[in-house]
C-alpha cells in the first residue's frame, strides 16, 4: 500500500485534480479492492470510472455518484443483504488477512477525497451565479 492520501486544495477547479491524484496513486488498488468485494461487475465499474475520470474535463454529477459508490463498496454498505453479491464476496475473506486492513485505509483516503470536493462544491466558482449574487430562477 503506498503512502497516505490528503487533498490539500479546496477549490472547484481543483475538485477534479484531487480525484485524479487519488486515482494516479490508488487506481490499481481500488480496482483490486472493487474485485474482492464486490467481482467482476465491480472491478468493471470501478476500470470505468478511471477510465472517466482520466478523459473528463470536469467532475461531473455522474462522476460524484460513482466515487461515493466505490467509497460504500469499499466500507461494506451493501454486505449483509442476502441477494447481494458483496455479501458472499465478503464471507470469503479471511479478517486478519493484511488486504484488510489496506482496503479500510483506501476508503478512509476516498472519504477524504469525497470530503474535499463536497468542500470545493460549496464554494462558487468566480464568476457563477452565485458568486455574482444572480438568481438562478
Amino acid at each position: 500500500m503506498t503512502k497516505h492520501f490528503t487533498p490539500t486544495h479546496s477549490r472547484p477547479a481543483d475538485a477534479l485534480t484531487h480525484v485524479r491524484e487519488f486515482f494516479n496513486e490508488h487506481g490499481a488498488a481500488c480496482t483490486n479492492a472493487a474485485l474482492i468485494l464486490g467481482g467482476q461487475r465491480a472491478h468493471a465499474r470501478t476500470v470505468a470510472l478511471i477510465a472517466t475520470i482520466r478523459e473528463s474535463a470536469r467532475l461531473s454529477r455522474h462522476l460524484k455518484i460513482e466515487l461515493i459508490h466505490l467509497h460504500r463498496l469499499l466500507t461494506l454498505d451493501f454486505v449483509g443483504h442476502p441477494d447481494a453479491e458483496e455479501t458472499a464476496f465478503f464471507a470469503e475473506i479471511d479478517p486478519g488477512d493484511p488486504l484488510v486492513e489496506d482496503i479500510c485505509l483506501l476508503s478512509d483516503w476516498l472519504l477524504g477525497v469525497l470530503k474535499a470536493i463536497g468542500r470545493s462544491d460549496s464554494v462558487p466558482a468566480a464568476g457563477s451565479e452565485a458568486s455574482s449574487g444572480k438568481s438562478a430562477a
